[in-house]
């Protein structure tokens, strides 16, 4: 679990990011990121990647363990919004970890 401090909570700081951020493009999710002073990250997943609430609850979890564990200390001050696509769907932790390192480092994140 993220601590909370860096979440995205808020609606107004996820339609900011999501209006004036700059894209990445991963095969699992397309990340919108904004420079910042602090880093913090949300979680997108609509139901058109997954009908059942369950599925997408578990989605959202592979995906703030991945960050947690492996690029919350790497990140260089970004307010991260991660929106998932349909092909995370079966994907395990270390697919998913793979497709975001590839993402990051594109783009400088980390």
């Amino acid at each position: 679990m993220l601590n909370k401090i860096h979440r995205l909570t808020k609606g107004v700081e996820f339609q900011d990011i999501l209006r004036n951020g700059s894209k990445a493009y991963g095969m699992m999710v397309v990340i919108r990121y904004k420079k910042h002073d602090e880093n913090k990250i949300g979680f997108i997943v609509s139901t058109k990647v997954a009908k059942n609430a369950t599925d997408r609850n578990r989605i959202k979890r592979l995906l703030r363990e991945v960050v947690r564990r492996e690029f919350l200390e790497k990140m260089k001050g970004y307010w991260v919004v991660m929106v998932a696509k349909k092909d995370i769907v079966d994907k395990d932790y270390a697919q998913i970890k793979h497709d975001l390192q590839i993402s990051f480092k594109k783009r400088g994140l980390i």
